[in-house]
Protein backbone atom coordinates (compact mmCIF):
# COMPACT_ATOMS: atom_id res chain seq x y z
CA UNK A 1 0.00 0.00 0.00
CA UNK A 2 1.11 2.86 -0.99
CA UNK A 3 2.19 6.08 2.15
CA UNK A 4 -0.56 8.19 2.80
CA UNK A 5 1.92 11.30 2.05
CA UNK A 6 2.69 9.69 -1.63
CA UNK A 7 -1.22 8.99 -2.14
CA UNK A 8 -2.05 12.92 -0.82
CA UNK A 9 0.77 14.14 -3.55
CA UNK A 10 -1.00 12.62 -6.17
CA UNK A 11 -4.71 13.86 -4.93
CA UNK A 12 -3.37 17.40 -5.09
CA UNK A 13 -2.01 17.11 -7.93
CA UNK A 14 -4.81 15.69 -9.94
CA UNK A 15 -7.87 16.67 -7.99
CA UNK A 16 -8.28 20.49 -8.67
CA UNK A 17 -11.53 21.81 -9.39
CA UNK A 18 -13.45 22.07 -13.13
CA UNK A 19 -13.31 25.67 -12.54
CA UNK A 20 -9.08 25.81 -11.62
CA UNK A 21 -8.60 23.27 -14.69
CA UNK A 22 -10.25 25.36 -17.14
CA UNK A 23 -8.34 28.47 -15.98
CA UNK A 24 -5.41 26.43 -16.61
CA UNK A 25 -6.38 24.86 -19.34
CA UNK A 26 -6.78 28.61 -21.21
CA UNK A 27 -3.43 29.64 -20.02
CA UNK A 28 -1.77 26.63 -21.60
CA UNK A 29 -3.14 28.20 -24.67
CA UNK A 30 -1.91 31.35 -24.19
CA UNK A 31 1.53 30.35 -23.63
CA UNK A 32 1.37 28.15 -26.38
CA UNK A 33 0.16 31.52 -28.81
CA UNK A 34 2.29 33.46 -27.10
CA UNK A 35 5.43 31.44 -27.37
CA UNK A 36 6.53 31.61 -24.37
CA UNK A 37 5.86 31.68 -20.42
CA UNK A 38 6.89 34.00 -17.42
CA UNK A 39 8.49 32.47 -14.35
CA UNK A 40 7.33 33.70 -10.98
CA UNK A 41 10.81 35.96 -10.64
CA UNK A 42 9.86 36.98 -13.76
CA UNK A 43 12.02 35.87 -15.99
CA UNK A 44 10.99 34.52 -19.40
CA UNK A 45 11.51 30.99 -21.06
CA UNK A 46 10.85 30.81 -24.79
CA UNK A 47 9.71 27.21 -25.65
CA UNK A 48 8.17 29.17 -29.52
CA UNK A 49 11.45 26.98 -31.13
CA UNK A 50 10.56 23.94 -29.49
CA UNK A 51 7.19 24.05 -30.49
CA UNK A 52 7.83 24.51 -33.74
CA UNK A 53 10.15 21.73 -33.84
CA UNK A 54 7.61 19.47 -32.21
CA UNK A 55 4.60 20.10 -34.46
CA UNK A 56 6.77 19.34 -37.54
CA UNK A 57 8.04 15.95 -36.01
CA UNK A 58 4.29 14.75 -34.94
CA UNK A 59 3.51 11.73 -37.46
CA UNK A 60 0.16 10.13 -37.73
CA UNK A 61 0.91 6.39 -38.15
CA UNK A 62 -2.28 4.53 -39.90
CA UNK A 63 -1.08 0.89 -40.19
CA UNK A 64 0.33 -1.32 -37.82
CA UNK A 65 3.80 -0.04 -37.00
CA UNK A 66 5.91 -3.53 -36.83
CA UNK A 67 8.07 -2.91 -33.70
CA UNK A 68 11.48 -4.37 -35.90
CA UNK A 69 10.98 -1.21 -37.87
CA UNK A 70 12.09 0.65 -34.63
CA UNK A 71 14.47 -1.62 -32.95
CA UNK A 72 16.91 0.38 -31.00
CA UNK A 73 20.36 -0.09 -29.55
CA UNK A 74 18.48 0.06 -25.60
CA UNK A 75 16.56 -1.90 -23.94
CA UNK A 76 12.79 -0.79 -23.40
CA UNK A 77 11.86 -0.80 -19.68
CA UNK A 78 7.88 -0.60 -19.07
CA UNK A 79 7.14 0.08 -15.71
CA UNK A 80 3.56 0.72 -14.30
CA UNK A 81 3.09 2.59 -11.34
CA UNK A 82 0.72 4.79 -9.27
CA UNK A 83 1.85 8.07 -9.80
CA UNK A 84 1.37 11.23 -12.46
CA UNK A 85 2.38 10.77 -16.54
CA UNK A 86 4.71 14.08 -15.65
CA UNK A 87 6.14 12.64 -12.77
CA UNK A 88 7.43 9.45 -14.23
CA UNK A 89 8.60 11.55 -16.61
CA UNK A 90 10.55 13.63 -14.67
CA UNK A 91 11.73 10.36 -13.11
CA UNK A 92 13.22 9.07 -15.90
CA UNK A 93 15.11 12.03 -17.57
CA UNK A 94 16.73 11.93 -13.99
CA UNK A 95 18.59 9.06 -14.33
CA UNK A 96 19.89 10.41 -18.22
CA UNK A 97 17.05 9.04 -20.18
CA UNK A 98 14.73 9.46 -23.04
CA UNK A 99 11.24 8.53 -21.59
CA UNK A 100 8.04 8.15 -23.70
CA UNK A 101 5.00 8.67 -22.44
CA UNK A 102 1.32 7.64 -23.33
CA UNK A 103 -0.93 9.58 -23.97
CA UNK A 104 -4.95 8.23 -24.41
CA UNK A 105 -6.14 10.64 -26.76
CA UNK A 106 -9.45 11.62 -27.20
CA UNK A 107 -10.30 10.57 -30.99
CA UNK A 108 -12.44 13.36 -32.06
CA UNK A 109 -10.94 16.49 -30.00
CA UNK A 110 -7.61 17.74 -29.57
CA UNK A 111 -6.33 17.76 -25.75
CA UNK A 112 -10.34 16.23 -24.90
CA UNK A 113 -12.67 18.63 -22.82
CA UNK A 114 -9.66 20.59 -21.36
CA UNK A 115 -10.91 23.89 -22.09
CA UNK A 116 -14.05 22.64 -20.53
CA UNK A 117 -12.41 21.57 -17.43
CA UNK A 118 -12.26 17.82 -17.60
CA UNK A 119 -9.79 16.53 -15.47
CA UNK A 120 -8.33 13.18 -17.75
CA UNK A 121 -4.83 11.92 -18.03
CA UNK A 122 -5.59 14.04 -21.52
CA UNK A 123 -6.24 16.69 -20.07
CA UNK A 124 -3.63 17.12 -17.41
CA UNK A 125 -0.68 16.48 -20.02
CA UNK A 126 -2.43 19.49 -22.23
CA UNK A 127 -2.73 22.17 -19.50
CA UNK A 128 0.97 21.45 -18.47
CA UNK A 129 2.64 21.26 -21.88
CA UNK A 130 2.45 22.46 -25.68
CA UNK A 131 0.85 19.11 -26.75
CA UNK A 132 -2.27 20.72 -27.84
CA UNK A 133 -0.28 22.56 -30.87
CA UNK A 134 0.91 19.42 -32.02
CA UNK A 135 -2.45 17.87 -31.67
CA UNK A 136 -4.62 20.46 -33.14
CA UNK A 137 -1.70 20.61 -36.20
CA UNK A 138 -2.57 16.93 -37.00
CA UNK A 139 -6.44 16.61 -38.28
CA UNK A 140 -6.35 13.47 -39.86
CA UNK A 141 -6.17 12.25 -36.44
CA UNK A 142 -8.98 13.39 -35.60
CA UNK A 143 -12.75 11.91 -36.50
CA UNK A 144 -15.63 13.17 -36.00
CA UNK A 145 -17.97 11.93 -33.43
CA UNK A 146 -20.60 9.86 -36.06
CA UNK A 147 -16.86 8.61 -37.60
CA UNK A 148 -16.13 7.33 -34.14
CA UNK A 149 -17.48 3.73 -34.36
CA UNK A 150 -15.12 3.25 -37.91
CA UNK A 151 -12.14 4.36 -36.32
CA UNK A 152 -9.48 1.81 -36.26
CA UNK A 153 -7.64 0.90 -33.05
CA UNK A 154 -4.39 1.03 -34.89
CA UNK A 155 -4.67 4.52 -35.84
CA UNK A 156 -1.11 6.06 -33.64
CA UNK A 157 -0.27 9.81 -33.57
CA UNK A 158 3.73 10.40 -32.42
CA UNK A 159 4.54 14.07 -31.01
CA UNK A 160 7.97 14.73 -29.48
CA UNK A 161 6.71 17.41 -27.23
CA UNK A 162 8.95 17.94 -24.54
CA UNK A 163 7.65 21.64 -23.80
CA UNK A 164 6.19 21.15 -20.49
CA UNK A 165 5.28 24.97 -18.77
CA UNK A 166 4.28 23.36 -15.17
Amino acid sequence: MYQEDVKDTLRGQLEISRERAISLGEEALRIIRNGYYDLPDNRRVDIEGYLDRSIKETQVYKQHVDSETYAGEKETIIKVQNQTTLAAVQEVIAVGEKPVALNFSSPSEPGGGFLRGSRAQEEYLVRSSGIWACLNECPVYFHSKTDLEDLQTTLHLFTGCGCFSR
